[in-house]
């Protein structure tokens, strides 16, 4: 495991295989990882979370309230 850099980096897709792998690769390079499977989910994490990055499947159904809603 490479050293913690601080960053948190927010991960959003419907597809959990990926979002596991995804999120999996990201701890291991150091960062500190927050994973959302739909829009709803992410909502609720921006609202007490300010990541560095985020990671969004844009072919998800949901990607219009992650977007918009939040003004990402």
């Amino acid at each position: 495991m490479r050293k913690k850099t601080g960053k948190k980096i927010l991960v959003i897709d419907d597809e959990k295989d990926l979002l596991d792998t995804t999120g999996a690769w990201l701890k291991r390079s150091g960062y500190v990882v927050l994973t959302a499977l739909d829009g709803e989910k992410a909502i609720e994490i921006l609202k007490t979370e300010s990541p560095d990055l985020i990671i969004v499947d844009m072919g998800m159904a949901a990607r219009k309230s992650v977007v918009e809603g939040k003004g990402v």
